[in-house]
């Protein structure tokens, strides 16, 4: 859903020429959409929840997601090339600081319910909702550039063309799509099978996500400082290494310190990747 809602973002870049107000506007749309999920718990019958639970997500990811091409674009004409690497991974390991205390609060405040219980969900996904819209005020305070108007008119058919025209850009994205589709197919259910097949409470689960978020922002930092020195191709390599050896812990053991070492490890790999996206797909834009 929000890979299909990135497509139109570029074209109200193009054709409005307000990348501010769009953003702003998908997080409003995307919060409005995503306010009524803790409440399900109390509304319709169980046969009806799943659908009504899966509707409102994807609509307000839909949303949500209108805003990335326009933000990046943004980012790139308030950052200079020289620093973008660093700056990414600055940004990211501060996201992810704040990520995983939340996640560590957020699982600790859950289990004081219990599984059972829908009030712990419902007060961490209203939080959630409101820091999201705490974004506007920051984004507002962000210095609007107007990206550069093409003299050439390009209809919507021409723009999304574009890209496919870039045989290094295509490549690259043939092997994330390949890289990435395992990886989010396995995402779907990982905190499931620890919770019903591992037995884990919250807070285990939890912790697991806290390990990958740890390692997958901090060595950002350090990532974004060799992506702007380096060719791409050596931390490519280094990542794949790290990301493949992931899977293995689910076949060896079940002791949650092998998946929490194993785990570590794949996250570095994917901090990695994640710099090597910015400073390609930034360069090409």
């Amino acid at each position: 859903i929000s890979s299909i809602s990135t497509i139109f973002s570029p074209y109200l870049v193009e054709k409005l020429n307000i990348r501010k107000k769009i953003i702003v506007l998908s997080i409003i749309l995307s919060s409005i959409f995503f306010f009524p999920v803790p409440f399900l718990f109390f509304i319709g019958s169980n046969e009806i929840k799943p659908v009504l639970l899966i509707g409102f997500i994807a609509i307000a990811t839909f949303f949500g997601a209108i805003s990335n091409p326009a933000m990046g674009s943004w980012l790139v004409d308030l950052i200079p090339e020289n620093i973008r690497g660093r700056y990414f991974g600055n940004r990211g390991m501060v996201v992810g600081i704040i990520g995983v205390v939340f996640m560590l609060v957020a699982g600790k405040f859950i289990d004081l319910f219990g599984k059972d219980s829908p009030y712990g969900f419902l007060i961490v996904f209203l939080v959630a909702i409101i820091f999201g819209l705490m974004n506007i005020l920051f984004i507002s305070k962000m210095p609007e550039i107007k990206p550069k108007k093409q003299n050439v008119k390009i209809d919507v058919l021409e723009m999304f063309k574009i890209p496919f025209s870039n045989n290094d850009f295509l490549r690259f994205m043939i092997f994330r799509c390949f890289i990435s589709f395992p990886s989010i197919m396995v995402a779907s259910f990982i905190n499931v099978y620890l919770l019903r097949e591992l037995k884990w409470n919250y807070s285990m689960v939890s912790l697991f996500n806290i390990i990958a978020n740890v390692f997958l922002f901090l060595p950002q930092r350090w990532w974004g400082f060799v992506v702007d020195r380096i060719r791409y191709k050596p931390v490519i390599y280094v990542s794949l290494i790290f990301i493949a050896i992931y899977p293995m812990a689910f076949l060896i053991t079940n002791s949650a310190n092998i998946y929490f070492i194993f785990l570590a490890l794949c996250s570095i790999g994917w901090a990695a990747l994640s710099m090597v996206d910015v400073k390609i797909l930034f360069n090409s834009a």
